[in-house]
This record gives structure tokens, C-alpha cells and sequence, in this order.
């Protein structure tokens, strides 16, 4: 699969480049931290499957490769379990289509990780191999030197600052730079049917965090505590982690779009704003959902959720291969403008602050380029929302879809969202629990 994926690249960078001799790919892996989880980044992850810190990937325009990981010496084995090793068998590279000796970066590192950074000497193997590079010439003046270097993109930050150094010791002439962002975003926003099981398994325990929740809202109990039960749900059924810190908001929280604090009380009366993700395989879901903390909607609660709903269904029902997602020359086919014509028509279009949806996939908010017509193979969300401050009104409703032939594919349509079922779940769990 990540084989497949790099003769794609090269492939597309050939037909780009025809009268290219030479030239190679560097890609580069993420760093780890004391205070996160290590994730991969993602367009490397995407392309090598290789979840190493610290490491960098050469593919060459012939075809061969090359990864170069960092010399930290057995130190590291007494701080952190380590996925690779010089020595590829022990390492299972042939799971990720890697057959080649794994290599190390340069001088040992200062401690047991590598830091973004770094010292020319902690890269001097990977420098010299690009010097050597065909006919012991120097990269910089005789090929072309592909990375991705999408300033727009801050997942991208130290890739960038690491290519920077190593062009530079390279004396690489910056018209032989080719950023490789557009060409890997673009294969990276159609998804196979083996990154939809993997999201979709993202999606099934999102949903069951969802029930969970459901299940335990009730007044007195703080927004951490429901926080607390719903991450517990992912780390039972062995995500990965959080595809983005979790939102849990009631009350006037509803209306702040990324609340993060999560102390305040719940309250009868009130709603909770429950916007969640799971990750699995490097695979994000995204889905939300908006509760009454007293199991059932008050009437005007119950008018701007039908709303809210209304919205997302008509928006689904418009999904196709052709629309876009949002495109401001093309208004009368972007999802985004006809969603805001329905709420203008209802007199809420003020209400709703944020765009219709974003694409998903190795990140919550995934690459892809928004003025392409959405087609086969795009996972993205629809998520109209109302927020109304001086209420204490904050209503979204959120799933995951895929694009298909003559449609879309609701990915959570698993997940209770009709207001009638909703009201009736919770009123059920109430009654179990207090039993």
C-alpha cells in the first residue's frame, strides 16, 4: 500500500518533470514531546507508514530509497520502546513496503530523542549520501531537490526548517526546489476502501463514546466528568487516542465553538454541545451531537434543533461528485452557500458562524484543496450549527460522509440524531440509571 502510494508520487513527479535526470524526495518525520502522545506526521505516515520520530525518507528518481533514522545510541532503549532498528529484519519494515537498509542520520543525538533543532552533525550521513548522489555530484546542481514545503500548512513547520538546513549545507539552488504538497493532498483527500474501514472503525467507537454519554448526562455533573467517561470509552476499545481535545460545553459554553476549559456545571434546562473524535490508525472521526441536560428539549430548543437538522439533511441530500464544499464562484453548487441560503430564508444565517463542513482523514481537519469538486472517495463532514449567546443556545449537529457514485454515505448513521429519538434515548437512560 505506502509502496503504491510513493510509485504514485513518483510517478505523477516524472510526468511533471520529464527532463529531469535526477532528483529526489525528502520526506521527514515528526518529533516527539513530553507532554503528547507522539503522532506521526501525517502526509510522511501517509507515504512510508513508518511511525518513527526523528527519521527521514529519500526517494530517488530512479526508484530507490533510502530511510535514515537518528543515532541515539542504546540509551533509548532504557527511555522509550523504539519501532525501528539498523537492522530492518528485527525492525518489520517489510510491512510497509520497505526493503531497504534503514540508515543512520549522523552523530549521536544529545539524548535519548532528537530535538527539531539540531546540528549539522546529528545529519551528516544523510548530507554525504546527497552528495554522493549519482556520479558523486552534488544534488543541488545537478537535479532537482521535492519536499513538502507548504507554507500554508503549519503541520509542516520543522519539515520546512529541516529541508531549509539541508538544501542549504547542500548549496541547492532554490529554481531546483519543487514542493510535492499539491500532488500528495491531492492523493491523500481520495480515500481507499482500506482508509475507510479504517476510519470507519474510528467512526464505530465515536458513535459508542456518543451512547456513553447520552447515557450519564444529567444535572450536577461537571463537563469534565462526561469529558472524563467518553475518552475512557476510546482508551477501552483501543483507539489510539483523540483525534482533537475533546468538547464538552453546556449552557452559554454551547456558543463558544471550541470550548476547551470544561468546569462548569450542568444544569436543568440547559443544553451540552458534545463534539468528539476518536483516532485509530492515524485516522480521525469527527462527529457531534448537542443533549438536553434534562432528557428532554424545551419547545424553543426543540425549534432551533429541527433547524439545525433540516439543514444537515438538505446539505446531505445536495452531496454528489461536482459539488464543492465551499466555493465563492460557484455559489449555487457549494454546500457551504446553499446552507446559509436555508438558515437566510429561516432568518438564523446570522446564527451560523463557521463553514458547513471540512474534509477528514489523517487529520481532523484534512488536506485538500476546496476549489476541487468533491468526488468519489472524499470523507468529510456536514455540520450546520446555531448559536444564539443571549439564550444559552448553541446547537450543532455533526457526522462523517463519503462521497460515492451518485451520492453520499453517512459514515455515523449509526448514531441516534432525529430530535423525537433523541428526546426518547435519554429519557430511556435517565430511567435505567435511576433504577
Amino acid at each position: 500500500m505506502y509502496k503504491k502510494r510513493r510509485k504514485k508520487l513518483l510517478k505523477a513527479l516524472h510526468e511533471k518533470h520529464p527532463e529531469l535526470s535526477r532528483g529526489v524526495v525528502l520526506l521527514f518525520a515528526d518529533f516527539e514531546n513530553d507532554k503528547n502522545l507522539f503522532i506521526q506526521e501525517s502526509s510522511f505516515y501517509y507515504l512510508t507508514g513508518v511511525n518513527e520520530p526523528g527519521a527521514v525518507f529519500c526517494l530517488y528518481w530512479d526508484g530507490r530509497e533510502e530511510l535514515f533514522v537518528p543515532e541515539f545510541g542504546k540509551k533509548r532503549e532504557q527511555w522509550i520502546a523504539s519501532s525501528l532498528q539498523v537492522d530492518p529484519s528485527q525492525a518489520g519494515l517489510s510491512q510497509v513496503g520497505l526493503s531497504v537498509t534503514v540508515k543512520k542520520l549522523g552523530k549521536p543525538c544529545a539524548s535519548y530523542s532528537m530535538k527539531p533543532f539540531f546540528h549539522e552533525a546529528e545529519y551528516e550521513n544523510l548530507i554525504q549520501t546527497l552528495r554522493d548522489y549519482s556520479t558523486n555530484t552534488r544534488v543541488g546542481n545537478t537535479g532537482f531537490m521535492f519536499s513538502l514545503l507548504d507554507k500554508t500548512n503549519d503541520h509542516y513547520f520543522f519539515p520546512i526548517y529541516r529541508f531549509k538546513k539541508i538544501s542549504s549545507e547542500l548549496s541547492c539552488d532554490p529554481g531546483r526546489i519543487v514542493d510535492i504538497s499539491p500532488i500528495v493532498h491531492a492523493m491523500r483527500r481520495q480515500k481507499d476502501a482500506h482508509e475507510v474501514s479504517i476510519m470507519q472503525r474510528a467512526i464505530d467507537i465515536t458513535c459508542d463514546a456518543h451512547r456513553t454519554a447520552a447515557k450519564i448526562i444529567r444535572a450536577g455533573l461537571y463537563e469534565y466528568e462526561v469529558q472524563a467517561q467518553i475518552e475512557a470509552v476510546f482508551t477501552s476499545q483501543k483507539a489510539q487516542g483523540i483525534a482533537f481535545p475533546s468538547i464538552v460545553a453546556t449552557g452559554k459554553n454551547t456558543t463558544v465553538l471550541h470550548y476547551m476549559v470544561r468546569d462548569q456545571k450542568l444544569c436543568e434546562g440547559d443544553l451540552v454541545v458534545v463534539d468528539i473524535g476518536a483516532q485509530v490508525g492515524g485516522y480521525c472521526a469527527d462527529l457531534t451531537r448537542t443533549y438536553p441536560v434534562s432528557g428532554e428539549f424545551t419547545k424553543r430548543q426543540c425549534e432551533v434543533y429541527e433547524l439545525v437538522l433540516e439543514v444537515q439533511n438538505y446539505v446531505a441530500s445536495l452531496a454528489k461528485p461536482g459539488m464543492f464544499l465551499v466555493n465563492q464562484e460557484k455559489p449555487e453548487h457549494s454546500l457551504h452557500h446553499l446552507a446559509v441560503e436555508l438558515l437566510r430564508e429561516r432568518g438564523y444565517d446570522n446564527y451560523f458562524v463557521h463553514g458547513i463542513g471540512h474534509f477528514l482523514g489523517l487529520d481532523v481537519h484534512d488536506v485538500g484543496e476546496m476549489t476541487i469538486p468533491l468526488a468519489v472517495g472524499d470523507v468529510f463532514t456536514i455540520e450546520p450549527g446555531i448559536y444564539i449567546p443571549q439564550e444559552n443556545i448553541g446547537i450543532r449537529i455533526e457526522d462523517d460522509f463519503l462521497i460515492t457514485r451518485d451520492g453520499c454515505r453517512c459514515l455515523s448513521d449509526g448514531l441516534v440524531k432525529n430530535i423525537d429519538n433523541t428526546s426518547r434515548l435519554i429519557c430511556k437512560l435517565f430511567t435505567e440509571e435511576n433504577l
